[in-house]
Parts: C-alpha cells; sequence; structure tokens
C-alpha cells in the first residue's frame, strides 16, 4: 500500500547514514515510530517511553490515529515533571515512579519501548534491561530502543552495552536485529541503538 511503501522510504533514508546529523535529531521519534508499525503484525500495541514534559516520543507516537494514546506508557519518577506530562498529554498513562519498580508489577506486553536514558549504561540500567527480557512483557514481534550517555568513552560504553544484550537475548530466547544505530552529541557523546526482536520459539528454558 502507499502507507507501507511510505513507511519504507522512511525508514530507508533514516539508515542511510550511521552519523547522527540535525536531520536525523529532528525525525528520530517518527522513525522508530516508523519501524515499529512496519515490523509489527497486530495493531494496535502498547508502548512503554521514558520522556520529558516536551514528549517528543509522546507526539511521535500519537501522529500516528490508528494508535490509542491510552496504549502509551511514560515512567517518571520526577513528580513534577510526570504531572507536567499528564496535563501536556492527557490520556497518556504516567507511572511515577522508577522504571524498574514499574518493570517488576506490570503484566502488560509491548510491541515499543524505548529507553531513552541519560545516564551511562550501569547496574541500574542493566537491572531494568534484564526485567524487560526476563519478565516476558515483549510482544511476539516488538521494537526495542536504548540511548546512552557514554561520558566520553563511546568505543568502551558502546563495547560493554552490546554485548550485554547480546547476553539477555540468549540467557531469554529472544531473537534480535539491529536496524539503526548512531553517535550523536559532540561532547562525551550519547549513542542510540535499535532492534527488531522477536520471541525464539525452539528455545527451551
Amino acid at each position: 500500500t502507499v502507507i507501507k511503501e511510505e513507511l519504507r522510504l522512511n525508514c530507508d533514508r533514516f539508515k542511510s547514514t550511521q552519523r547522527y546529523d540535525n536531520q536525523r535529531k529532528k525525525n528520530v521519534n517518527k522513525m522508530i515510530v516508523n519501524e515499529a508499525l512496519k515490523f509489527n503484525v497486530q495493531l494496535p500495541f502498547n508502548s512503554l517511553i521514558l520522556d520529558t514534559e516536551l514528549g517528543n516520543t509522546v507526539r511521535a507516537l500519537r501522529s500516528y490515529k490508528h494508535l490509542n494514546i491510552g496504549s502509551i506508557t511514560v515512567c517518571e519518577q520526577n513528580e513534577s515533571i510526570a504531572r507536567a506530562i499528564r496535563n501536556n498529554f492527557r490520556g497518556v498513562n504516567v507511572e511515577n515512579c522508577q522504571l524498574c519498580d514499574y518493570l517488576e508489577r506490570t503484566v502488560t506486553s509491548f510491541g515499543i519501548v524505548f529507553f531513552d536514558y541519560c545516564c551511562t549504561f550501569n547496574d541500574d540500567t542493566r537491572y531494568d534491561i534484564e526485567l524487560l527480557f526476563s519478565r516476558d512483557i515483549l510482544d511476539e514481534r516488538s521494537i526495542l530502543c536504548f540511548t546512552f550517555s557514554s561520558r566520553g568513552k563511546i568505543k568502551e560504553a558502546c563495547v560493554l552495552f552490546e554485548a550485554y544484550i547480546v547476553e539477555m537475548k540468549e540467557k531469554y530466547g529472544y531473537i534480535l536485529r539491529e536496524v539503526d544505530s548512531c553517535e550523536y552529541g559532540g561532547h562525551g557523546p550519547m549513542y542510540y541503538r535499535m532492534y527488531q526482536c522477536h520471541k525464539d520459539f525452539i528455545y527451551i528454558n
């Protein structure tokens, strides 16, 4: 269809470069949604994200009219920011708690996960990611996105994170394919990774 072709062209355009230029910076959230729409068979799907009061990822998700805004969950532990997101984006499910607390108790499954961290890859984020895989809360087909700060050690940071993702997928029986990656921000650059993810049904725990 025309829509599917447009999504394919969008994704191809965004994946044409590995550097994070200004156009990519403006459109990375839309690319996440496009890739998810292309990859997921069954719509609508639930989304679990970290966002700010500006709601750039929420805006990208809700731009698709067939996605119910109530299917978007934002975790934010800062009470004033959580309140601002609720006020700015009526209908979005805002969980005012740490991400790990929500992951430990949720029974919802998700087709889009975007953990847009401002911190480095550390023990806390490792725990979040293991909960994501171990609690079986990913849809059969899902899109996983992660952003971290490298604190000026981009090569070492990427190696550590990517090794951990491989460890998690093998430990819990998932198949992952990286579909986008980039570094941006110049000073102590951030790095971003996107994966298509689905359960390996021949995996035996």
